[in-house]
């Protein structure tokens, strides 16, 4: 049983609605994009989360070939399946930039905010794998200091 992916975009309604001044020469597309993985037991508890922002010029984005290329750095090492970033995220961003670009309600404006939800959830394998892995990780090996080491801090009253 693999994970479950599921992907959302939403755009801010504050984007800045004014003309193109000598600041912003070209109209931008700015994206912030969250990952969380949630658990398959519960989804309300999320595993671990990241999150990146990226923008460019939309003339840029709007660009398949560009596009996909941004997209793949922005997302390149979240470990998401590369089937997923591939069939479903880069083919469901691109078009809705373009869908975005050409709305009425965007004419003028010099930044296009996205805000971009995927959400994977772990299959339970997955999610004994990674609670091991972790557990192994923060295992704390301590070694004793030394008698120099102890003899050579400061002492404080």
């Amino acid at each position: 049983m693999g994970s479950h992916y599921s992907i959302g975009i939403q755009q801010e309604d504050d984007s800045f609605l004014m003309p193109l001044s000598s600041k912003i020469p070209h109209p931008l597309l700015h994206i912030d994009l969250q990952v969380r993985w949630v658990s398959s037991l519960n989804r309300d508890i999320i595993l671990d989360s990241l999150n990146r922002s990226i923008s460019d010029r939309r003339d840029v984005f709007l660009s398949e070939g560009n596009a996909r290329n941004i997209i793949h750095s922005l997302i390149a090492d979240f470990g998401l399946s590369q089937k997923f970033v591939d069939t479903v995220v880069v083919p469901y961003i691109f078009l809705y930039v373009q869908n975005a670009d050409f709305r009425p309600t965007n004419r003028g404006r010099q930044v296009i905010v996205l805000r971009i939800k995927i959400r994977v959830v772990m299959s339970p394998a997955d999610e004994i794998g990674d609670l091991v892995d972790e557990s192994m990780a923060n295992s704390v090996r301590f070694k004793p200091a030394s008698k120099s080491s102890i003899e050579a801090l400061e002492r404080v009253h």
